[in-house]
């Protein structure tokens, strides 16, 4: 979603202009601290919905007070950006880590 980057055009624009800068802002801070974290989620077969076929991991952020933010909340802001392209990067490294630790599952 682009914005205009002045927020000039109209009351509506103008918060949602300052809105995204916060959470720009957040998004940023918690990248800083690493106060990010994967949220697994099974994704099963529908012929066989009793099976696990894998996990996706799902970024989450957690905001100055601890709450947890969903990817919706901040990802629009970020997404095309220098700051969503380290989220892609520090997910990828989150979701590998376990497998340094045990290359073989199973």
């Amino acid at each position: 979603m682009q914005l205009p980057e002045s927020g000039n055009d109209s009351p509506l624009s103008f918060a949602l202009v300052e809105r995204d800068r916060d959470t720009i802002a957040l998004v940023k801070r918690a990248l800083e601290r690493r106060t990010v974290l994967l949220a697994y989620q099974p994704i099963v077969q529908a012929s066989n919905p009793n099976r696990v076929a894998f996990y996706e991991g799902l970024i989450r952020i957690m905001d100055d007070t601890g709450r947890i933010l969903p990817a919706r909340d901040f990802i629009g802001a970020v997404e095309g950006s220098e700051t969503g392209r380290i989220i892609d990067c520090l997910a990828l490294e989150m979701g590998l880590r376990p497998w340094r630790k045990r290359p073989r599952f199973g």
